[in-house]
């Protein structure tokens, strides 16, 4: 007879304020169910040190995400070929996808490395905001309107701020000017896996349709 798979139960949100998803942690190891929960490195320590205790954890640390930090909601307006750069974009970030983070959340579940362990995870390369856009200029094909916004205006922002929302979103921004290096090798070999270079997400948001670009630039050999 064939055997029968293992089933984990995967809780994403597990010390979210609402507490939906820790009382769902809790009633599934009540039940005897294989239950793994993912938090975030911000989530609050006491809710975290709760589910600890005899839930089997991990925690994930991604770096800025590529379909936020350049897209327009991070003010990374592709499809018009304008870009805010925050700082004055020479420091490197390990860009990632959200695509590659949910790779790793699904992988985590029958993966005994990731049971109450934490990973910071990044992309395949490191590069500043400014290389970013020149990869984004060589598929697209169209310079780039860049404005940068300084790390005193950064401060300023999050000092005056009017609410917690703009208070963290100043916060993230100066962050990004600070950048944010992640080495990739040790995890991966936890997690084999062939992750989205900036490159590739340029690829798909500005040729959605199509494989590659028709850009015959995009062949040289750039960051």
């Amino acid at each position: 007879m064939a055997s029968i798979p293992l089933l984990m139960y995967l809780v994403v949100g597990a010390t979210g304020l609402v507490g939906l998803g820790g009382e769902i942690c809790r009633r599934l190891r009540a039940a005897g169910k294989p239950t793994r929960a993912l938090v975030r490195p911000t989530a609050n320590a006491d809710r975290v040190a709760h589910l600890r205790s005899g839930l089997v954890y991990t925690v994930l640390q991604p770096t800025f995400y590529m379909e936020v930090w350049l897209a327009p909601i991070g003010g990374f307006d592709f499809a018009n070929a304008r870009a805010s750069i925050y700082g004055r974009g020479s420091n490197q970030i390990s860009w990632v996808s959200m695509e590659d983070v949910a790779r790793f959340a699904a992988m985590c579940v029958d993966t005994p490395a990731a049971r109450n362990a934490t990973f910071e995870l990044g992309g395949p390369q490191a590069l500043t905001p400014l290389e970013a856009v020149r990869i984004f200029e060589d598929i697209g094909g169209r310079r780039f309107e860049v404005e940068f916004v300084s790390e005193e205006q950064l401060e300023e922002q999050q000092d005056r701020a009017a609410n917690s929302l703009e208070e963290s979103l100043a916060g993230l921004r100066r962050c990004y000017a600070a950048g944010d290096v992640i080495e990739m090798s040790a995890t991966l070999a936890t997690f084999p896996m062939t992750l989205t270079s900036v490159r590739d997400y340029a690829r798909r948001v500005l040729f959605p349709s199509q494989m590659t670009a028709p850009n015959p630039s995009d062949a040289r050999a750039r960051p």
